[in-house]
């Protein structure tokens, strides 16, 4: 059992090449993948509060913005934005943890979501990858998805 949970935390961490892109799929010259700061709060605010109404969490705008704005440049996590012509088409937020078992630092992906007007174009597939290189480039020894 702790084998296959291994493999499964493994896989995680390789890169998955296999992914299906509609027609008109972005490229590594289309989209740019880079950390958001605090001055990207007023991007990400709609894109959070389209995720929150997606799964359907009550909205509280103050107290969405204070958990972004703490999250945003904190040391404790990492928010990566996917953008395509200068929109913010998505986003990965992901907290720095520890794994007692590995002795390492591990990173937890909580949150992913790409707008619906850039789904199925490849953007969840570059989040991945770019939270996969960041963890690995920071030390983490795994990262752990931990979704709804």
């Amino acid at each position: 059992l702790a084998s296959k949970h291994r493999q499964q935390r493994q896989d995680l961490l390789t890169p998955n090449r296999v992914f299906f892109l509609s027609p008109k799929h972005y490229t590594r010259n289309t989209i740019t993948i880079r950390p958001l700061l605090p001055a990207d709060l007023p991007r990400l605010s709609p894109l959070f509060g389209a995720y929150l109404d997606f799964y359907g969490v009550p909205r509280a705008p103050e107290t969405e913005n204070n958990f972004l704005a703490q999250r945003l440049g904190a040391d404790d996590s990492t928010c990566l934005g996917a953008f395509a012509g200068g929109e913010l088409a998505g986003f990965a937020l992901c907290h720095h943890t520890h794994n007692s078992l590995r002795l390492a630092p591990a990173w937890i992906l909580h949150d992913l979501f790409v707008s619906p007007a850039h789904r199925r174009h490849g953007v969840a597939k570059f989040l991945l990858d770019a939270v996969h290189t960041r963890a690995r480039a920071a030390g983490a020894c795994e990262v752990v998805l931990s979704t709804a």
